[in-house]
């Protein structure tokens, strides 16, 4: 049997995070907000308005659950686990 990790890290707000995460075969996902959640000016809030993110989730109408079962299925197909 081969067994795999998944570990959810959220809140990552610059582009060396992100990449640490790739470097070791992991996925970026980016939940937005919608458009409300726009024109924070501070650096931590849009480092990665242009990151090419490995998918994007539109959680803007979504509940916490239907977020992470979003993340987890785009998971789930990326890495082909059952």
């Amino acid at each position: 049997l081969e067994f795999r990790r998944v570990l959810f890290r959220s809140d990552l707000r610059f582009a060396n995070e992100c990449d640490v995460i790739r470097k070791h075969g992991g996925k970026v996902v980016l939940l937005t907000r919608g458009e409300e959640a726009k024109g924070d000016a501070h650096a931590s809030e849009n480092s990665l308005d242009d990151y090419p993110f490995d998918a994007v989730i539109d959680n803007a109408a979504m509940t916490k659950s239907q977020q992470l079962d979003a993340a987890v299925t785009y998971l789930r197909e990326s890495f082909q686990l059952s």
